[in-house]
């Protein structure tokens, strides 16, 4: 099921034709999984002291009473074998309740405040970090989620999206950016900055390299340095990968396959058929290392290898192992040589 699809119907968005759509794969065994674990996920949402500042207390009376409605309807009106469809029906009730309230009742209580927020430069920032090791996923108030990679720090203003969609991280998350062509999103991340309408990419501070990294896995960003007063940019979309230099604001970018850089995600590096030099010029970017060849045929013998992604020397074992040479590591270089 296509997961923008679902937040059109849990925003009442859907035509009836997609209405119906979404109906028929709730009642499939992966719609009836998700629909399990739904509840238990919004209701750890409004748990969370960072997602109730986001989202104003819910209507708890309202939604109990709509609840039993339902439950009473149910001995009149629906036979034993739908019962089941009942009980979806009441959590997508409780879901359908939590996602209105979440968005339109934060317009409601701010629709006073809208020219003091939008007029106020500096809006005060809410922080969230994530520790050491977890990561942490966040759901901010339009919709859009934030993963958090470990030690990553996120700043929104404390009446998002009243104030503004645009995001202050530190170190390395991923967006799923939900759509408004009225407003852009924005995060600032050191010296750069990045545009987005709806996407989906991985912004990374790398310090080891002085560089922002961003890859995009869907839709389109532009990416600039805040210092360059002359408004370059590039624009990046689906597949395609940029670093943004801190000291020199020059921007490289390249069309590659984005999923290594996603590896704190997945868990897992992927390479088929690819040089040894385009292998190590992904490590270089995920572990801010450099790499040197003992020969330039090194540099182009090819692999295909699946690895997990337990730490850079764990990667390296297994590289040199795959293609049967051997590496010296010291001092944040890296030296590829031939075997023997």
């Amino acid at each position: 099921m296509d997961k923008h699809l679902l937040i059109k119907y849990f925003r009442n968005q859907c035509s009836l034709d997609e209405v119906e759509q979404v109906l028929r794969w709730f009642q499939s065994e992966e719609g009836k999984h998700y629909l399990e674990n739904r509840l238990d996920h919004d209701m750890s949402r409004y748990s969370q002291k960072e997602n109730l500042l986001l989202s104003p207390d819910i209507d708890s009376h309202r939604m109990l009473t709509e609840i039993e409605k339902a439950t009473s309807r149910s001995n009149s009106k629906y036979t034993k074998k739908d019962r089941w469809w009942l009980r979806v029906a009441v959590v997508l009730l409780i879901s359908t309740f939590l996602a209105f309230a979440s968005y339109w009742m934060v317009a409601e209580t701010s629709l006073s405040a809208v020219s003091e927020y939008t007029q106020n430069e500096n809006p005060v920032y809410h922080r969230i970090a994530a520790e050491d090791g977890p990561q942490r996923l966040i759901t901010l108030g339009d919709g859009t989620t934030v993963r958090l990679n470990s030690s990553a720090i996120l700043e929104i203003p404390e009446n998002y999206p009243i104030a503004g969609r645009r995001v202050r991280v530190q170190g390395e998350a991923y967006f799923d950016v939900v759509h408004n062509e009225n407003e852009p999103f924005i995060v600032d991340i050191d010296d750069a900055v990045i545009h987005v309408l709806g996407t989906e990419f991985n912004v990374k501070e790398n310090l080891d390299l002085h560089q922002v990294q961003v890859a995009v896995v869907d839709g389109k960003v532009s990416l600039s340095n805040k210092e360059d007063f002359n408004g370059r940019e590039v624009v990046l979309t689906k597949n395609t990968f940029a670093s943004l230099d801190i000291k020199s604001g020059i921007i490289v970018m390249e069309n590659t396959a984005v999923d290594n850089y996603l590896s704190w995600i997945s868990g897992k590096l992927q390479f088929y058929d690819e040089s040894l030099r385009n292998v190590s010029n992904y490590l270089n970017r995920l572990y801010g290392v450099k790499f040197h060849f003992e020969s330039s045929n090194l540099s182009e013998k090819y692999i295909s290898v699946e690895v997990m992604d337990r730490g850079l020397e764990y990667v390296l074992d297994i590289v040199s192992q795959t293609i049967g040479i051997s590496y010296q590591y010291c001092g944040g270089e890296v030296t590829w040589m031939e075997a023997g």
